[in-house]
């Protein structure tokens, strides 16, 4: 009697298998039906290319989108580093540089350096190998001043007071 109740077990995880696969081929094809239709215009395609050029930028994904594969594989190729994840910790000085104007196409900066004591509540960008063997540091950080306030911007440069805790993600 166990015999045939581990058959027909059998048989059920089977059929429930393939009724899964069946509706994850249907899913994947509504999905593949809607990309479609949602990149056909021109105008959507460069919505979701700015929209992945801000989330995924770095990896080059808007380039393929706009369908510049040579810009693409440039970016995707020169994108083996490391994506900081999170990273707190306290500043004895921090050098900041923030975009203030975007005028004909040549942007404005405004550098701020601040001394004292900062609490590093958060970092995130990354760190990327150049050929020539340097690094490229790209992080956007927030800090608190002792007041409480908080202030954040491109990092230019830190002074760490006590250390800091860095979660790197490597690619």
């Amino acid at each position: 009697m166990s015999e045939e109740n581990n058959e027909n077990l059998g048989d059920e995880i089977k059929d429930t298998a393939k009724e899964i696969k069946d509706e994850a081929k249907s899913t994947a094809s509504e999905f593949k039906e809607g990309w479609n239709e949602a990149t056909k215009s021109g105008e959507n395609k460069k919505l979701v290319a700015g929209l992945l050029g801000i989330f995924l930028g770095a990896f080059g994904v808007h380039k393929f989108i706009l369908g510049y594969q040579k810009e693409g594989f440039i970016l995707l190729g020169g994108t083996l580093l490391g994506i900081v994840t999170s990273c707190i910790g306290s500043l004895s000085q921090l050098k900041l540089r923030n975009l203030c104007s975007y005028d004909e196409g040549t942007p404005g900066f405004e550098r701020q350096v601040l001394d004292g004591a900062l609490e590093l509540v958060s970092a995130e960008g990354y760190i990327q190998p150049l050929p020539d063997g340097e690094l490229r540091v790209h992080i956007h950080v927030a800090a608190a001043l002792p007041s409480g306030q908080m202030i954040g911007g491109h990092c230019e440069d830190a002074t760490f007071l006590t250390g800091a805790f860095m979660y790197l993600h490597v690619i």
